[in-house]
């Protein structure tokens, strides 16, 4: 909001009113993917009562912990992105851009990839047909699904942002 209350009180921006908005709009959409998952994280952690053994034992973890560096790698490249915008050189650009196209389909291949989230979920509702669904598979069902969907659509969202930069650093090139 502060952003957008500079913007349309100052006459002269480096960049057109429309990729400031368009920017901050993609940059909100990252910060509240982010939020989400830590949300979902803090809803599992009260219902095991801060216990997760179960996750770790299921090899649960990994995939969140993958996904999470992914990321992490994903938002520096973007912060030095942003911290470059302003020079518009579009060869620094241009790296961070491929970096972060890389982080996301690294993303892709950890949620949808052999022996990734998806193929976990897979083995998983298959074996539900068979016998009945307890507490704790419920549980990494959701688990799998809560947390890390959300933080592959968050690399989803850090890809459209550089996008978006890399788009409008091409149009003042």
């Amino acid at each position: 909001a502060e952003i957008i209350d500079k913007l349309d009180t100052t006459f002269v921006t480096p960049l057109d009113r429309e990729d400031i908005y368009a920017l901050t709009h993609k940059l909100d959409n990252i910060v509240d993917g982010i939020e989400s998952a830590g949300r979902r994280v803090k809803i599992f952690a009260k219902h095991l009562g801060g216990n997760f053994d179960f996750f770790a034992t299921a090899g649960l973890l990994q995939h969140t912990r993958d996904l999470t560096d992914i990321l992490g790698e994903s938002i520096k490249a973007l912060v030095a992105a942003v911290e470059a915008l302003s020079s518009r050189k579009a060869e620094r650009i241009n790296s961070y851009h491929a970096t972060i196209h890389r982080c996301e389909n690294m993303g892709d291949d950890v949620w949808e990839g052999d022996g990734g989230v998806l193929d976990m979920q897979t083995g998983f509702l298959v074996c539900a047909l068979d016998e009945p669904m307890t507490k704790g598979d419920y549980l990494r069902f959701r688990w799998e699904t809560g947390v890390c969907h959300k933080i592959e659509d968050t690399l989803d969202a850090v890809k459209e942002t550089i996008d978006c930069i890399s788009s409008t650093v091409k149009k003042y090139a």
